[in-house]
């Protein structure tokens, strides 16, 4: 469980695009073309409950459920 607030690391330093979807697939935060080391992300405004997170890369999809408290 978060609190809605986590770092994404880039360890490959690759460009991607992060995508944060609700329970129901719908889009609630969209980032393009990171290339940072370290991404800081908040969502704590957002409502409590579940969410998937997916990073895509030229080289793979990342794919992992998160839970807002």
């Amino acid at each position: 469980p978060s609190n809605g607030k986590f770092v994404i690391e880039n360890l490959n330093n690759d460009s991607y695009d992060l995508v944060i979807n609700n329970i129901y697939g719908q889009e609630v935060y969209f980032e393009r073309d990171i290339n940072k080391l370290e991404n800081k992300i908040d969502i704590s405004k957002l409502s409590s409950g579940v969410y998937t997170i997916e990073i895509f890369s030229n080289s793979s999809i990342f794919t992992k459920k998160l839970i807002v408290e």
